[in-house]
This record gives C-alpha cells, sequence and structure tokens, in this order.
C-alpha cells in the first residue's frame, strides 16, 4: 500500500491526525509518500519539518519526503542563492518566526525598519542559518521525485510530452511549480498536489481528489 499527502503548509495537528490513522494499519513495505510544500501559511512550518525528519528516522524503509516548491523558495533566500522574493512573502512572519526566538524576531523587526530590507534578509538568513542548520542541510536534501513501476509521485507534475525520456526531460522547475495542470495521457500514472483540485477541476467548489485515468491529483 502506498500512501500519499501534499501540501502541508505548516498545519502540524492536520497532519499528525492523518499520519495516525496511517501508522494504526502500517505494514511492513507499505510506503508514506510526502509530497512537498510543508511550510508556509500555516502557524508551524519548522515544526513541521521537524516532526517530518523525526518520522522518517523512526520509519526509514517506509517515509519518503519529497521537495516542493515552497521548500525550494525558502532555501534559495535563506541560502543565499539569488531569491529574496520569499522573505517578504512570508505574511507575518508566518513561517521565520518559527525558526527564531523573539528575541531575534524583534531584532529582525528593527532591522527592517532602520536599516532597510538588505539588512533585514542578512539577519534573518545569519540566524536561522546558526539555529537549524541540520534541518536546512535535510530539507534541502529532498529528491523532487519517485518512482515505482507503475507510478511517478511528484509535486507539481513532469514533461508528460517527453514521454519515456520525462526524467532527462523535464526541469526542476517543472517538477516543483508546474502550472497549469496537463491533463492528457501518459505512460505512468502520476500522483501530485501543487494546484488546488478545484483549479484542476474548474469548480471552486470542489475539494476532493481529482482523477483521469492516469492522473491523480491530491
Amino acid at each position: 500500500m502506498i500512501y500519499a499527502l501534499s501540501d502541508i503548509h505548516g498545519y502540524l495537528d492536520l497532519l499528525k491526525d492523518r499520519v495516525g490513522q496511517i501508522l494504526s494499519r502500517l505494514q511492513k513495505g507499505d510506503r508514506i509518500i510526502f509530497l512537498g510544500d510543508y511550510i508556509d501559511v500555516g502557524p508551524q512550518s519548522r515544526q513541521t519539518l521537524e516532526y517530518l525528519r523525526g518520522l522518517q528516522s523512526d520509519y526509514p524503509e517506509n517515509v519518503i519526503v519529497l521537495k516542493g516548491n515552497h521548500e525550494q523558495w525558502f532555501l534559495d533566500s535563506i541560502l543565499d542563492r539569488g531569491w529574496d522574493d520569499w522573505f517578504m512573502s512570508d505574511e507575518g512572519m508566518a513561517t521565520s518566526r518559527t525558526f527564531m526566538t523573539e528575541e531575534q524576531l524583534a531584532e529582525c523587526r528593527s532591522k527592517l525598519s532602520n536599516g532597510g530590507r538588505s539588512a533585514y534578509y542578512t539577519y534573518m538568513r545569519n540566524r536561522i542559518r546558526d539555529n537549524y542548520p541540520d534541518l536546512l542541510k535535510w530539507t534541502d536534501a529532498f529528491p523532487l521525485y519517485y518512482e515505482t513501476e507503475t507510478q511517478i509521485f511528484v509535486h507539481a507534475g513532469v514533461d508528460e510530452d517527453a514521454g519515456e525520456r520525462w526524467k532527462t526531460a523535464t526541469d526542476e522547475h517543472t517538477l516543483m511549480n508546474k502550472y497549469p495542470a496537463q491533463l492528457g495521457m501518459f505512460y505512468k500514472d502520476i500522483i501530485a498536489g501543487h494546484t488546488g483540485t478545484a483549479v484542476i477541476a474548474g469548480d471552486r467548489d470542489f475539494h476532493d481528489i481529482f482523477t483521469t485515468e492516469c492522473l491523480i491529483f491530491i
């Protein structure tokens, strides 16, 4: 049995509830595959990553943790890879506050008010890197997909036009950011998150799993 979960976005309590249900029936050889976007939006981003790291440590043969675009954006900003947009998208410091102390958060606000964005970015980068180096390293090492004989698990999607060459033809941006979803035929089943199923269904009241003959969006 394979269980897939995606787009937790910092809502750790909901994740724990669902994982608890899965663990109560987990069998040898089963897989729990997390499809990315564990951080941002909700109140427990860092705690969600730490929970997943612990879960993978406890169940190394069962748990697979893939990278989503939100992890990549966060890492690119914190590790100073030329992407600063994440800082200002972190509304109310919902994510960054989970990686810093209250004193550090106050200093961040002071840097933004008195030193401008550059000082703010630099201070936050340094504090988060100092506070959680091992967690950042673990997150940065997430694979971008998981493949079985008949399935591809990925955050956003693959280059379906490439057919059996998808692994070499699909760039990292597509794997983590593909939009809009592509609904054609493919030789393997693709299981992905990222795009809301209401958007794919064209129905804002649709909040279920969206499936086609070879695609599953969760």
